[in-house]
């Protein structure tokens, strides 16, 4: 990440736009840089590609720093092997049945293939122990 865990990304900037970051799922976990009030904050996410897009993955998405960030300023920064990319984190909110992301990151990070995917109806309660998940959906910026 940067000099300051937890600080800003350092890196070469990709200057050009990403088409498919289907590269991506090589790495189990990549760098994301938010920005706070005051400082830029980043922390390590799980991500995957589908159909050429990036999306990042957030459990007790609420309860995270970068998320409550991301969601008041999308303007974010990624650093993927040693290129820092910039970008806007969009959530993903449509319910959509069978979700082919959902898909993906159970193959890239549980190893199995699922013919059907649905989501929970409601979110977990306050005592539940499951975790709510958020997807983000990273659109190209260059000037994050």
């Amino acid at each position: 990440m940067g000099v300051v865990p937890g600080g800003p990304l350092l890196g070469s900037e990709a200057t050009e736009p990403v088409r498919d970051w289907s590269f991506s799922d090589a790495y189990p976990l990549i760098a994301v840089e938010t920005r706070g009030r005051f400082f830029r904050h980043s922390v390590t996410v799980l991500c995957l590609s589908y159909d050429g897009d990036l999306y990042l993955m957030a459990r007790h998405a609420p309860r995270k720093r970068w998320v409550q960030e991301m969601m008041r300023d999308p303007r974010i920064r990624l650093k993927i092997g040693d290129t820092i990319y910039s970008g806007r984190g969009v959530r993903v909110t449509e319910p959509l049945p069978d979700h082919p992301v959902a898909r993906a990151f159970l193959r890239k990070y549980v190893a199995l293939e699922a013919e059907h995917v649905r989501a929970l109806p409601e979110t977990p309660g306050p005592e539940e122990e499951r975790a709510e998940v958020w997807t983000f959906r990273v659109t190209w910026d260059g000037e994050a």
